[in-house]
């Protein structure tokens, strides 16, 4: 019996629209933290707890052929055996998990097992208990399954009482921790900040996807099924950063152009505190953007942070960040004396408005 078997969930490959630079920050830490970790500990099994992929409904062929060459073919050269658990981002309709994507795109590799109903598998010569996107079709035997005692439960479940992502606690569900009291050891996907409560955990994804992750440790887990000895190895690839601006000497070590190499391909919000030199703050800036971040934001002294322990900390509403791109593009209409402010925002709402329609047909 191997000692150790990895945990990983919520991978959502071909994320922010099937976003080349995001794929190559998720397999950052695949090559750099999951695999050589893998060979470390001499891992044999993985579990995924659900949601590999991020949309249920469609696929980009470039993504999907790039995640097959440097993920799963990686995995199955190495002689690993990986369990995939169905969830709600991988099942198609909302009733079943019948039609998914992991048996549609997944069927050719051996080495994957795909769970789309709840079970008993056999992992590492122990007994556990599969429990995939509980719905209207699979409820009962789901239900009937954890009424009996198990040690290890491994799903992607949407339970009442944890931390969707940090700050924001899930209440509104059907299911309840109480539901899970006959197992020992519940470990979950689908919400991605990690936490735990009593016998349930969730697991956290391995990576940042969104601003609400920011400050947030991402990773993966080993467990040991004989000890239930469980090892957190983090991911250290960030993709979300804060600078703030005072006009400090820390600022000036901030700003120098060799600093502000590492994020290139990165978000970065500017929090000014101070801007005095219109001339020097134009010339920071101009030294952020010619390194290629993906996307910059400035966000004024004015605009409700507040410091602790000298750094600027924003509340999770900051997510919203519609608001704050309006009240920007305000300002620096503003600022600027520009003429067209209204008709800006205007498109800005445009532009808001249809991806939250295409966010609705793809669900």
């Amino acid at each position: 019996m191997k000692e150790w078997i990895a945990l990983i969930t919520d991978q959502h490959f071909g994320v922010r629209n099937n976003s080349q630079v995001f794929l190559e920050y998720q397999m950052k830490f695949y090559e750099e933290v999951f695999f050589p970790a893998l060979d470390e500990y001499d891992v044999l099994d993985i579990i995924d707890l659900g949601d590999t992929f991020d949309r249920r409904k469609t696929i980009d062929f470039n993504i999907l052929d790039q995640v097959k060459e440097r993920y799963y073919k990686k995995l199955q050269e190495m002689e690993k055996t990986i369990y995939c658990i169905v969830g709600n981002h991988t099942a198609y309709y909302k009733n079943t998990n019948r039609v998914n994507t992991l048996n549609l795109l997944l069927k050719d590799f051996e080495n994957v097992y795909i769970c789309e109903d709840p079970e008993i598998c056999r992992i590492n010569e122990v007994d556990v208990l599969l429990m995939p996107w509980i719905n209207e079709e699979n409820q009962q035997m789901a239900h009937d399954l954890l009424k009996e005692k198990h040690k290890y439960c491994f799903g992607h479940l949407e339970i009442n009482g944890f931390e969707m992502y940090r700050g924001h606690v899930h209440r509104d569900g059907e299911f309840d921790i109480s539901l899970f009291s006959n197992v020992e050891n519940v470990f979950s996907g689908h919400f991605h900040h990690r936490s735990r409560k009593g016998n349930v955990m969730y697991l956290g994804n391995p990576y940042q996807l969104t601003w609400g992750d920011y400050d947030d440790t991402r990773g993966f887990h080993l467990l040991n099924l004989k000890t239930g000895e469980l090892k957190f190895i983090p991911n250290p690839n960030i993709m979300f950063h804060r600078l703030v601006y005072d006009e400090t000497v820390q600022t000036k070590k901030l700003f120098t152009k060799e600093n502000l190499k590492q994020y290139k391909d990165r978000f970065v919000k500017v929090l000014v505190r101070e801007k005095n030199n219109i001339t020097m703050f134009q010339k920071h800036m101009n030294n952020l953007i010619s390194n290629g971040p993906l996307d910059v934001m400035v966000l004024e002294n004015d605009m409700n942070f507040s410091a602790e322990e000298g750094e600027q900390q924003f509340s999770m509403d900051e997510e919203n960040t519609l608001e704050l791109c309006i009240q920007s593009v305000n300002r620096y209409a503003q600022e600027n004396c520009l003429q067209n402010g209204e008709e800006i925002t205007s498109k800005l709402l445009s532009l808001y408005n249809q991806v939250e329609l295409e966010k609705t047909l793809n669900e």
